[in-house]
């Protein structure tokens, strides 16, 4: 299985966490999920909240990758308590967009710039930032890099 493991500043110039499910010559045969979730985030007194974060992907899986949503995903929840799985996500397609446009085939930890997060006004949210693999032999483990998370009111 994958964890997420923190890089320092130079790690491609910043600090980061990245997950890699990749093990050359395992047996294992079983893909992986794995969350990185924010705190709840209160935005209930946001008048133009944003988000932005660094993101870096490397390789594009397979075309029978075993996960029809894709290998990479940012979701949002206006429900989650801070643990459990009763939690209730949604795709922020503005953060998908941001993560799967990345160059799949450079090193390129890159910014997203500000992305719009006024639909969730009044609300408080948390924000998940999802990586998906196929076995960890496989050229369907990817790695995913993801830093500099931000939230503010513009």
């Amino acid at each position: 299985s994958a964890t997420w493991v923190c890089g320092d500043a130079n790690f491609l110039g910043s600090n980061a966490v990245q997950v890699n499910a990749f093990v050359p010559g395992s047996a294992d045969n079983m893909s992986s999920e794995v969350w990185l979730v924010t705190p709840r985030l209160n935005l209930t007194e946001a008048t133009n909240p944003v988000l932005s974060f660094d993101v870096d992907r490397r390789f594009d899986p397979t075309a029978d990758f075993p996960y029809p949503e894709g290998a990479y995903d940012v979701l949002m929840s206006t429900d989650y308590s801070g643990s459990g799985e009763n939690a209730t996500w949604q795709r922020f397609e503005a953060g998908h967009t941001a993560m799967v446009d990345n160059d799949p085939g450079v090193d390129n930890l890159a910014n997203t710039g500000d992305l719009d997060l006024s639909a969730y006004n009044g609300e408080v949210i948390a924000i998940a930032f999802v990586y998906r693999a196929g076995a960890p032999a496989s050229f369907d483990a990817t790695i995913l890099r993801v830093g500099n998370v931000s939230v503010t009111d513009n």
